[in-house]
């Protein structure tokens, strides 16, 4: 089976490419293992995406299709043929 996968600024940096195709058997295809097969085939990406501090609390934001899927929990959720995994970074900002 085939996943799309988005990347935004800076992490596509870490694999030469906005957009990437993981083909992976089926039965294994959860986000968490889509992300570790780029990992292994992308040195930095593993790096990056799963930086954060010891509390679990990521930087990075995850969406399969269009449902949000906390970083901590990429291994419990299962993607499917020809779904799209898109990862951010999310920005905030403003004035106070």
């Amino acid at each position: 089976m085939k996943v799309r996968v988005k990347l935004t600024e800076p992490i596509w940096r870490t694999v030469g490419s906005r957009d990437l195709e993981v083909e992976m058997p089926a039965e294994e295809a959860t986000v968490g293992a889509v992300l570790d097969d780029i990992a292994r085939r992308f040195s930095g990406f593993g790096d990056e995406i799963y930086s954060g501090s010891s509390a679990g609390d990521y930087y990075y934001g995850l969406f399969l299709n269009d449902k949000m899927v906390g970083l901590a929990q990429r291994d419990d959720v299962v993607a499917k043929d020809g779904d799209e995994i898109f990862v951010l970074l999310p920005i905030t900002g403003g004035c106070w």
